[in-house]
């Protein structure tokens, strides 16, 4: 897929989430499809207005499935090629734990995307080791 193909990862998550929504929640979605040519202040407002109507998991779907279809246009559009490489090191510093892990998370996927390993280098993260936190392998290793 290329540049604004729906991700087949993220399309599971958004198929999911319809799945679930009640016909008040399927309106708001489509609200916000109608918003996407609009301007950004009638965007941000149909967004908002979906999110205030999901529920938890719900919310959990559809931030993965953003999640995963802006990880796939990124690596749809970048100009580097994963197969001259073997692995990803991903380096954890002074951010805060969830924009470190949102990074992380992001990295993971494009290297299990494209068959390469993910190695973490927390040792001087703020937060300390995230495999004290996590469980994450075999996405993402401790070393090569």
């Amino acid at each position: 897929g290329g540049p604004g193909d729906l991700d087949p990862a993220a399309q599971q998550s958004f198929t999911k989430l319809l799945a679930q929504m009640n016909e008040e929640q399927r309106q708001a979605w489509l609200d916000v499809q109608k918003a996407a040519t609009a301007s950004e202040a009638e965007r941000t407002a149909a967004g908002k207005r979906l999110q205030s109507l999901l529920n938890e998991d719900q919310l959990f779907l559809l931030r993965k499935g953003l999640i995963m279809q802006q990880s796939a246009d990124v690596a749809n559009t970048s100009a580097v090629d994963p197969s001259s490489f073997t692995c990803v090191h991903m380096w954890l510093g002074g951010c805060g734990f969830g924009s470190e892990v949102n990074n992380l998370i992001s990295a993971a996927i494009f290297c299990d995307k494209h068959g390469l390993d993910c190695i973490v280098e927390d040792e001087g993260w703020n937060s300390g080791r995230l495999h004290e936190y996590l469980q994450a392998e075999p996405l993402i290793l401790k070393k090569c």
